[in-house]
């Protein structure tokens, strides 16, 4: 051995019985694989929340229109609070009334002879979310053509639709970079089944404070 070399050769020796040396190998490859497999958790986890938030407010818009379309003598005050109780009770995975908001609307063509638009005979909304209707507010279009169509549907004389539109911020739980907030919005049009519910009643008198009306902008 080369006089130069000899005194690294313990040297030497501890690196090849350290090379050959398995023990920890597998803590090792823990370590440095644990954050890459825990962010890719996360962010799946935040993929498949954003995923189930699509389909609880799809579903909410659907079921809200088709339960409200299917009254069949009158339409009530205290009715529209059991269907949105139902609704938020529906709902699984998300909180839809501190972020979201849910306006229904009951839309028929207007008074103008000959119609010429749609008119929205009234509306009630829930959710503490600051959005409002693309068609409208209550009672628009009563004499104009503000509101040529109700979700792309033009409505015949007689014809009386329960439209309902439910839009939620949705907020990722762990990363910004892989979803971020985004803005959910489902409507969804159904004809009433029986008669038309052009007008609300208020048979219990439910003082106006705790109507549902879309002046309002709570969680409930």
């Amino acid at each position: 051995m080369h006089p130069l070399i000899r005194p690294f050769a313990p040297l030497a020796r501890q690196l090849r019985r350290l090379r050959r040396d398995r023990r920890g190998v597998s803590v090792l490859e823990f370590g440095l694989m644990t954050p890459i497999v825990t962010g890719m958790l996360m962010a799946g986890t935040d993929l498949v929340m954003f995923s189930n938030a699509h389909q609880e407010v799809s579903r909410l818009a659907t079921s809200t229109a088709d339960l409200a379309s299917r009254y069949r003598a009158s339409i009530d005050e205290k009715d529209i609070a059991t269907l949105f109780l139902g609704g938020r009770m529906a709902i699984t995975g998300i909180d839809f009334g501190e972020h979201g908001r849910l306006i229904l609307s009951s839309v028929t063509r207007n008074s103008v002879t000959p119609s010429t638009g749609h008119w929205i005979r009234w509306q009630r909304c829930f959710g503490k979310q600051q959005a409002t209707s693309r068609l409208g507010a209550e009672d628009a279009g009563r004499t104009t053509t503000d509101i040529p169509n109700v979700g792309g549907m033009t409505l015949n004389d007689g014809d009386n639709v329960m439209f309902v539109e439910a839009t939620y911020e949705y907020q990722p739980m762990f990363f910004d970079g892989v979803v971020g907030e985004r803005t959910i919005t489902y409507s969804a049009a159904y004809m009433a089944r029986e008669i038309a519910l052009t007008g609300l009643t208020n048979t219990t008198n439910i003082a106006t404070a705790n109507r549902k009306l879309c002046t309002y902008f709570t969680k409930t």
